[in-house]
């Protein structure tokens, strides 16, 4: 008698979907998956000419979306953070997107 005997439909199934978590995790922790999907030139850094260019597109997407909402704590200084949202695992403090790292 076989210890692993594959004879039926449903251990097949069941082999295939172990096997395929297998190889899911191995791509995900040799970080195969990790890379954009987008397009190459996101994982370079932009230079600091690509940067001043996007700034004002960048500034519709903020005004948009509203940022300053979630990210401007009362009297506090645009878009610093230090907003306090309660969520049901804790208070989460919204982070500075400003372009100062002191806020």
């Amino acid at each position: 008698m076989a210890i692993l005997s594959l004879s039926t439909p449903a251990r097949r199934i069941g082999a295939v979907l172990a096997a395929s978590a297998l190889v899911a995790g191995g791509l995900l922790a040799s970080g195969i998956l990790e890379r954009s999907a987008v397009a190459q030139d996101v994982e370079a850094p932009l230079s600091q000419d690509a940067m001043k260019a996007l700034a004002p597109r960048g500034a519709k997407v903020a005004a948009a979306a509203d940022c300053f909402a979630c990210h401007t704590a009362r009297g506090g200084a645009p878009w610093a953070g230090g907003l306090p949202l309660e969520t049901p695992f804790g208070i989460i403090h919204a982070t500075n997107i400003s372009p100062s790292p002191r806020g």
